[in-house]
């Protein structure tokens, strides 16, 4: 028998198991409390569960999504999983998504944030200052009445975070939301999370655990189980930064011809966004272009790859050009996973053993389709495809 008792506890989650029906098992023997204002910091490798865990505690995924859970979950007494609570659930809480393009639904800026106020009941007036006031704090009011298409990737991210807050929820979840986020865009939600300690509820999922470690009152980490981390030096073995800066220094110190040229391009769509752009990069060097939101980085790689014509200037490409988008679901064309590896081996002559090392290193099923898989595997699979073609 489970006895819940509820004061101070402002989440209570016990799961035997969940999942979805066509699949497997993703979240077995989960169990943690969640104090008002409270913050704590979920970690761990693509595929672990953790947005699944998220879905969970939202009722999102029973009641949304074909999926099943056998335990219990009570958000401030209210239990989510069933009808009632799950339409009650929403004034309470705030949720960024991973993928901002599954969050937000409306086709300007500043109707996207009306659209989630006037559904609780805010109006006219006040409803807009709130939306002012949000989307100023996330640098998006000069781009009210854009279409929210032409945002960045990281400008679309903050826009999903300037709706989820507007409300003032209780209870914030927060699933990879540094995903496309600049240095300033990270800064601020940093600053948010400071202002909330002690009066909201925070659950941060994020791969990089260094941006919040600081700010959190517990940390977990979810790999088969939940498990409470006490010294956060076993989070390096999760640590996908640490992972890419070794794979960037064994880059080779005398690097080959010139593969790609860039002189004095101009970009953009409809106007240019950048000018007077010209790059290098020789055989076995790896480029990193950063950036701030919005400044043209992924029109850039656009431009390269052949999807816009620039402006003005020269490309000069020596080889093939394989494009990854930011979002990874426009890449993929098949039923299964092992569908679009074996159709990118067809097409570049590639070796499967090469890609079947990959495919274990990075713990893909094959027999599933793409979009089963967590957002950060849906990336790691464009990534395999796109090395599969660069071979």
């Amino acid at each position: 028998m489970i006895i819940w008792c509820y004061g101070y506890d402002m989440l209570d989650t016990l799961i035997n198991e969940a999942g979805y029906r066509a699949g497997d098992i993703v979240l077995r023997d989960i169990a943690f409390r969640v104090s008002k204002g409270e913050s704590i910091l979920i970690t761990g490798p693509s595929g672990s569960g953790k947005t699944t865990l998220l879905l969970a505690l939202t009722g999102v995924l029973t009641n949304l999504l074909d999926g099943y859970l056998d335990g219990q979950v009570r958000i401030d007494g209210v239990d989510p999983i069933s009808p009632d609570g799950f339409t009650y659930i929403p004034r309470y809480i705030g949720v960024v998504l991973q993928d901002p393009e599954k969050q937000l639904a409306m086709p300007k800026v500043l109707d996207e944030v009306l659209f989630t106020l006037e559904n609780l009941g805010y109006e006219g007036d006040a409803a807009y200052e709130i939306a002012r006031e949000y989307l100023e704090d996330m640098d998006l009011w000069s781009k009210r009445d854009s279409h929210v298409e032409d945002l960045s990737g990281g400008e679309k991210r903050r826009l999903t975070i300037a709706s989820a807050l507007a409300h003032n929820p209780m209870i914030i979840l927060l699933d990879e939301v540094t995903a496309s986020m600049d240095p300033w865009g990270i800064s601020t939600i940093r600053r948010y999370i400071e202002g909330w300690r002690g009066e909201k509820t925070v659950i941060i999922v994020d791969h990089k655990a260094r941006y919040f470690i600081d700010l959190v009152d517990k940390v977990y980490l979810l790999d088969s189980q939940l498990m409470e981390v006490e010294d956060p030096d076993i989070l390096e073995n999760y640590n996908i930064d640490i992972m890419l800066k070794k794979r960037i220094d064994r880059s080779p110190s005398k690097p080959g011809d010139k593969k790609l040229i860039l002189e004095n391009l101009s970009i953009g769509y409809g106007e240019p966004i950048q000018t007077g752009v010209s790059l290098e990069v020789r055989a076995g060097e790896v480029a990193c272009i950063v950036g701030p939101n919005g400044i043209g980085k992924s029109t850039l790689l656009k431009t390269i790859a052949g999807f816009l014509n620039p402006f003005d200037g020269s490309i000069y490409v020596d080889g093939k050009v394989f494009y990854v988008p930011q979002a990874p679901d426009n890449l993929f064309m098949f039923r299964s996973v092992s569908r679009e590896l074996r159709e990118a081996i067809k097409k570049a002559g590639a070796s499967q053993d090469i890609t079947s090392r990959l495919v274990d290193l990075y713990r893909l099923r094959m027999d599933i389709p793409p979009f089963r898989l967590s957002h950060g595997q849906r990336r790691l699979l464009a990534n395999i495809i796109a090395s599969i073609y660069s071979r």
